[in-house]
């Protein structure tokens, strides 16, 4: 959707999807999360338990309201993301 090919939207799931996710467990430490969203230049990843079963999705959203302003433009800096999103968004 990002990349505006809604056309997709028309196809089944299995042809668009992406089969091996990145993902995170629910004990992985924020600083991991930023580091492999820094990585892999997400900012979205998906939450996993030990079955493999999603329980949750980590947005860049949720890890700017957990840190300060200077950490939050250090993570937007590795992230290529230029301005932080509003607190009103």
């Amino acid at each position: 959707l990002e990349n505006r090919r809604d056309e997709q939207l028309d196809q089944p799931i299995a042809q668009v999807m992406t089969r091996n996710p990145i993902t995170l467990g629910p004990d992985a430490l924020l600083p991991t999360a930023v580091e492999l969203m820094s990585e892999r230049k997400v900012s979205e990843v998906p939450v996993i338990d030990d079955h493999r079963r999603p329980v949750g999705i980590l947005d860049i959203t949720d890890v700017l309201q957990r840190v300060s302003q200077t950490q939050q433009q250090q993570i937007l800096g590795r992230l290529r993301i230029v301005d932080a999103p509003s607190e009103a968004a």
